[in-house]
This record gives structure tokens, sequence and C-alpha cells, in this order.
């Protein structure tokens, strides 16, 4: 952690894909596709917010616009290296449900800076704008509500202050609130793996909706479904995973846990708890649930509904099942989350199974069978 009043050095690569960033808008290269990339990457981390402007900075600075089909790539990340560490931003009050308003403009302004030259003259003051206001929602979760979250496909590695490390999978969002009493995480949406730091007067709590697991060193996994299952798989050490009945809303997963039996697992165990039941632990298979740290998507038996959602989750187009009864059809297979287009393969091959794909989403429906005369 930072002290106060003192901004991280950005990395190379920050930079480096800021000032990629910027010279395709400046030469008109970005499309729809690309504004949305762009905004996902914006969102992804506040050190790419904070790279963004030092690249606009850095380009004001040295007068390059009057030059800009000989853009020097290089010259203009190690500028922005130099000033990178001088670069204020105040927070602003930001909002849970904010998020699309940074996005929409985005999109906007990058629109009318393409409409004129003249808007095309005023790029970096209104990108400085527009960063800014997607940096105060970074921000504010970030570092002042205690908010890490990933986008679609995205997977992420935090190191939080007393030394615990959280990897998130894709399209996962998670709250830490510590006390001298307590280290809280609120997992909110989506799978997380805790590798915590030992320290016996403050156990570490995760909450996700109806579940807690409460470790006080250990390696463990928490899949929080959209089903409303809560899987927690134990690596190294044991947890108690206890039920609960949240006090607050059902998508914010705080709350006290009323008191309930405990269920202690140990390394190598695994239990799914529902919002009715905690069934006894299971032995787990580890190289499966902890797949997803390899990029890779093990499924063993799943239902296809199962399968649809982790798919679904990797992907900004959408899997959808048109004919319910195949929903309950079983999977079993090994794919790359990197690879959406080797699980579709393995899709087409299954008997009865067709796979129409558009720009939009991916439909499964049932395939017609020829008939015979």
């Amino acid at each position: 952690m930072s002290k106060q009043g003192v901004t991280p050095a950005i990395s190379t690569a920050a930079l480096d894909r800021a000032s990629t960033w910027f010279v395709e808008f400046n030469e008109d290269e970005a499309g729809a596709s690309e504004r949305s990339d762009f905004v996902r990457w914006l969102r992804a981390s506040p050190e790419n917010v904070r790279a963004y402007l030092a690249v606009s900075a850095a380009w004001e600075s040295a007068c390059l616009l009057e030059g800009r089909h000989t853009i020097n790539v290089e010259k203009l990340v190690a500028r922005a290296r130099v000033e990178s560490n001088v670069i204020a931003l105040n927070t602003a009050e930001a909002h849970d449900e904010g998020d699309s308003v940074p996005q929409r403009s985005a999109a906007a302004t990058v629109r009318r800076s393409r409409s004129s030259p003249l808007a095309r003259a005023t790029l970096i003051s209104m990108a400085a704008c527009i960063v800014i206001a997607v940096a105060a929602v970074s921000i504010w979760d970030s570092l002042i509500r205690g908010v890490h979250a990933t986008s679609v496909g995205e997977q992420r590695s935090v190191v939080l202050a007393d030394g615990s490390t959280l990897e998130l999978n894709s399209r996962t969002r998670l709250r830490v609130r510590f006390s001298d009493r307590e280290r809280l995480i609120n997992l909110l949406e989506g799978q997380a793996m805790f590798r915590v730091a030992t320290d016996p007067k403050r156990p570490f709590v995760v909450r996700a909706e109806h579940a807690q697991v409460r470790a006080v060193g250990t390696l463990f996994d928490v899949y929080r479904q959209s089903s409303g299952t809560i899987t927690v798989t134990v690596i190294e050490g044991r947890v108690a995973v206890q039920a609960r009945r949240p006090t607050e809303g059902p998508n914010d997963g705080g709350g006290e846990a009323a008191t309930r039996p405990v269920t202690m697992l140990g390394a190598g165990e695994q239990v799914s708890v529902t919002a009715t039941s905690i069934p006894p632990p299971r032995a787990a298979n580890i190289a499966a649930a902890t797949a997803w740290t390899q990029r890779q998507i093990v499924f063993q038996g799943a239902l296809l509904t199962e399968v649809v959602e982790e798919f679904n989750r990797y992907n900004t187009r959408q899997m959808r099942i048109l004919d319910p009864s195949l929903a309950r059809v079983r999977i079993s297979g090994v794919f790359a989350s990197t690879d959406p287009a080797s699980l579709l393969r393995f899709l087409r091959e299954l008997p009865d199974f067709s796979v129409d794909e558009t720009t939009e989403e991916i439909r499964i429906s049932r395939a017609e069978r020829s008939t015979r005369s």
C-alpha cells in the first residue's frame, strides 16, 4: 500500500497500451468495438486510468498534435513515464450503479472527436475529462470503498494490506473491509481464490449471500454461482463454513450471520451451500476446481445449463439454450477459457446438437433429424 499522497509508479506495459489507445483515437482508427474495449481496459485497473492520463499530459506538453502522422510511441511512453508521478486525480462522488455513465460519455466523446478537425484538435482535453470521470468510479471503488472487480474474460491478482492475496476470476466483484477484530470480504459475484496470511487475532471471513467462510491461515476457493449455490473448496489448511441469513440486500453480501451449525472443511474437501442447506463435505477434484487459474474450464458431468453459465462468464457473446430439453444433458471435458471455439467445436460433434452463431449470440438447439422415405 502506497503512502498517502504518493502516486505509485506506472508500469511500462500500462503506459505502452495507453499510448497505443491514444494514437488510435487521434488517428481515427478506433471503431465501436475498439471503443468498448478501451472503456473496459480503463475500468480494469486504476493504473490504466493513470497511464492514460499520463500519456495525455505527455502528448499535450510535447505538442505532438502538430506532427501526428510521425508519432514516436516509444518516446511518448518515455515522456509519460517521467511525468506520470505528478498527475493528481480528485475523487468525485460515485455510486455502485453509475458505471454505465462514463462508458456512454466515452463513446459519445470519441464519436464527436472524429466529426471535424476542430473537435479532433481538442481530443486531449476531452479525453482527460472522460478518463477522470471513469477514474472517479474506479479509484473510489478500489481505494476508498475497497471494491475490486474484473470484467468479462479478465483475471486479476490483489495483494491486501495484511499480506493475503486474492485471485479474481472473470466477472467477479468483491469488497474488502478490515477492522481490528476481523478481515471481512464480501463476495458480491463471481469466483475468487484466497491465500490467507496468518493472523489469529483477526479471523479472515468471506461472505457470499447465504454462506460464510471463516479461516485463519489457509488457501481456499469460493464460487458464487448465479443459481445461488456457493461452492467452497479448500486447497490448504482448514475453514469453517456456516449458513447465514443476510440482513442487508441479497446482492450486497453484507449483514451478520445468524447462529447456525458450523461445517469444518479440510484440505481436499468441498461443499456446495444452498439457501436451504449445507450438505456433508465431499472429496474435491482440486485440479478441476482451480483450473480457472490456468485459463482452463473443466466439466465433469456438468449440466448444459452449468456449461453455458461458465462459457458466458468468459465471453461477451453469450450462449443461449433454445430447446429446454437439452438443459439437463451432461457434459465432460477440458476447454481453454481463452478459446471459446474449442467448446463450440465439441458441442457441434454431439448428437442431436445444433450450434448457430450470430454476431450477437450463440444459440444451442436440438438438431433436426433427417427422415428416410
